[in-house]
């Protein structure tokens, strides 16, 4: 099989995996439930290597899944469809609070959007994006919330203000005005560090939002406490396995750190307006 025949392959069983029941994909495996920040490409990539250790380690089984989107995911982990989650941290607190997921690890950087416009531009600050177009993805999303509440902070109201460019995934976001499609866009300082920089040349950042915690792992209440304990065990040793020697982990997420149910108190105000947000 040729490599574009491979790729083609690869994207249409995640999309197939996006599209059906996790429980039903899974059988006696562990469904590892990611959030879709990213591409499905791009997720298989990150968290295959996770994936494979879990299974190791573990001794069972483990199966990738995503959702089509934050909603999806959201309403999928409440049903209780994944065994364990990688989600967002204001998606973890609810999980936590609202269907009794056992918080496992968080990882070690710190969520935090980057705005950014094209460095040929006038924008050379966030007041610059009054009446100008600003690529954003998934309403329901830490970055998202996070950086409606900066503007408005600077007096700029999304929608209002400034003109709301939809997308779905951040990395579509951060691509947006190199492409001629936004004045402008809000992404994660993850990808802004990962891209390419001959990309970053032509690109300015102009503003960022505070930091919050990274990605939360979660575990199901179902599972048992042994298990659970396992596997947050297993995330901890992740960053020092050949397997977790990557960018993924070291550079960019920073591997898996100790986090407590008591930690996320702080992102309510988050959950709150996503909750606004969705009705």
């Amino acid at each position: 099989m040729n490599a574009p025949a491979r790729i083609a392959r690869i994207f249409t069983m995640m999309a197939f995996l996006s599209a059906l029941p996790p429980l039903a994909l899974a059988g006696n495996a562990l469904t590892f439930g990611v959030l879709p920040y990213v591409s499905p490409g791009q997720l298989i990539k990150q968290h295959g290597p996770l994936k494979h250790y879990l299974a190791k380690t573990l001794r069972q089984p483990v199966v990738l899944v995503t959702a089509p989107g934050f909603g999806a995911f959201a309403e999928r982990t409440r049903r209780g469809d994944y065994d364990i989650v990688f989600t967002a941290p204001h998606l973890g607190r609810l999980a936590n609070t609202r269907d009794g997921y056992q918080v496992l690890a968080r990882t070690g950087h710190q969520v935090r959007g980057m705005f950014i416009a094209r460095r040929d531009s006038a924008i050379r600050r966030l007041e610059d994006l009054r009446g100008k177009r600003l690529m954003m993805a998934a309403p329901r999303s830490m970055l998202f919330l996070m950086g409606k509440e900066t503007l408005r902070q600077h007096g700029l109201a999304l929608g209002r203000e400034v003109v709301w460019g939809k997308t779905r995934t951040h990395n579509n976001a951060l691509n947006a005005p190199l492409r001629g499609k936004a004045d402008a866009a809000l992404t994660g300082i993850v990808m802004w560090r990962q891209l390419d920089p001959r990309q970053k040349k032509q690109l300015r950042l102009i503003g960022s939002t505070p930091p919050q915690p990274g990605f939360i792992m979660l575990a199901h209440p179902r599972l048992p406490k042994a298990l659970a304990t396992r596997i947050r065990q297993a995330l901890l040793d992740f960053q020092h396995t050949a397997e977790g020697k990557n960018d993924f982990t070291t550079r960019a997420l920073k591997g898996f750190a100790p986090i407590a149910a008591d930690d996320l108190v702080p992102l309510d105000p988050y959950v709150n307006a996503m909750r606004e947000t969705a009705s």
